[in-house]
C-alpha cells in the first residue's frame, strides 16, 4: 500500500547516504506495525552491507523500555535471527552510575575518539545525557562554563 511505498522510498533514500545503522534494542523492538517497518529497514541495511550497531536497554527497574536479551529472540523476525543479526555483541545501556560508561562505549563504537581539547565538552555531554535518564537538572550551560 501507500505506507509501504513510502517506507521503501525512505529506506532506499537513507541507505544511499548512511554509513551505519544504530539499532536500539528495547522491549518494543520488532513489535507491532512499527516493528514490521523496523524489520524492513534492517533488511535493507543488511542488503546494502551497512554495519549495524546494536545497543541494548538493560534497565528493567527504572526504564519501561528495558528488557532481558532473550526477549529479542521472541520478537525478532526469524529471517533476521537466522541471517546473524545477533552475532554482533550488543553494547549494553546500563542504568545509574554505569550509564556514563555505556554512553561512552556507544560513542566509541560510533567512531568517537578522546581529544584533549574536547574532553570537558564530552564530559558535559555525558553528564547531560545521564541527567536526562535520571531526571536531574544539575548540568546547565552555566554549570558547564563554571566547570572550566
Amino acid at each position: 500500500g501507500k505506507i509501504a511505498d513510502q517506507v521503501n522510498h525512505l529506506c532506499l533514500a537513507s541507505v544511499t547516504c548512511a554509513t551505519h545503522m544504530l539499532l536500539y534494542l528495547n522491549v518494543d523492538t520488532f513489535v507491532g506495525e512499527a516493528g514490521q517497518t523496523l524489520a524492513h529497514q534492517v533488511r535493507k541495511a543488511r542488503e546494502n552491507a551497512l554495519p549495524i550497531m546494536l545497543v541494548h536497554e538493560v534497565d528493567t527497574h527504572q526504564s519501561p523500555a528495558g528488557c532481558h536479551f532473550d526477549h529479542f529472540f521472541r520478537t525478532t523476525p526469524q529471517d533476521l535471527v537466522d541471517a546473524g543479526l545477533y552475532r554482533t555483541v550488543a553494547v549494553a545501556c546500563h542504568p545509574g552510575p554505569h550509564r556514563r560508561v555505556s554512553l561512552a562505549l556507544i560513542a566509541k563504537e560510533c567512531g568517537a575518539v578522546c581529544m584533549q581539547n574536547t574532553s570537558m565538552a564530552w564530559q558535559w555531554w555525558i553528564n547531560k545525557q545521564t541527567d536526562r535518564q535520571t531526571g536531574k537538572q544539575t548540568h546547565s550551560k552555566a554549570s558547564m562554563q563554571a566547570d572550566r
